[in-house]
């Protein structure tokens, strides 16, 4: 779309358009800018389970992915796919206003799970907000344009992941029986096979 057909649809002039905006990329800047801070907003009405003392950190994690599952379809990756290729500048700015809101959210759900005894509490919060955000960003980045991969288990996929690594064992066993039906132990078993070998050796 063109600024001529931008001014057509709003029966407006392209002196006044430019009164506003020096170019097209502004209007598009100006409208994700718009689009961030209602998006924001909208979520925080939709998922009020954040703020439900009945659950604990894994547990609306586990929600939050619900949620993000329907709401981002195909579309959402195709839509930032032509963002980048035809407004990069645009898009980077997007990305970090998207990032600096998810960093946020990621170190006061740790904080909160910490402090619930179901995460590690070894770790700088600050890294590993940035290493949760790097594996979503990395993994569903993939995803752009490729409209055959199913972004379902993708999500999945990297949720489980990043849950193994910030867990403790309370936390690891509470999400295991609760949502995975099963409690593989961390620890691998020492066999018998294993002594045997190992009396035989001090022999």
């Amino acid at each position: 779309m063109t600024i001529d057909d931008v001014c057509t649809r709003l029966r407006i002039s392209k002196k006044t358009f430019y009164i506003y905006f020096r170019q097209k990329e502004e209007l598009i800047d100006s409208v994700l800018q718009l689009y961030c801070d209602t998006n924001i907003k909208e979520n925080s009405k939709q998922h009020s389970f954040w703020d439900d003392p009945a659950l604990n950190a894994i547990d609306k994690i586990v929600f939050s992915s619900r949620h993000w599952k329907e709401e981002h379809e195909n579309e959402y990756f195709v839509f930032f796919y032509d963002l980048l290729k035809y407004y990069p500048e645009v898009h980077k700015k997007m990305m970090v206003r998207m990032d600096e809101e998810a960093l946020r959210q990621i170190k006061k759900w740790t904080q909160e799970g910490i402090n619930e005894g179901l995460l590690r509490s070894d770790v700088d919060l600050d890294l590993l907000a940035h290493y949760i955000n790097m594996q979503f960003r990395s993994g569903l980045a993939d995803l752009i344009g490729k409209l055959d991969v199913d972004v379902t288990k993708t999500i999945d996929f990297l949720l489980d992941c990043c849950l193994r690594v910030l867990v403790n064992e309370k936390g690891y066993r509470y999400y295991q029986e609760k949502y995975k039906n099963k409690y593989p132990p961390l620890a691998r078993k020492v066999g018998r096979s294993f002594k045997s070998s190992s009396i035989l050796a001090k022999k």
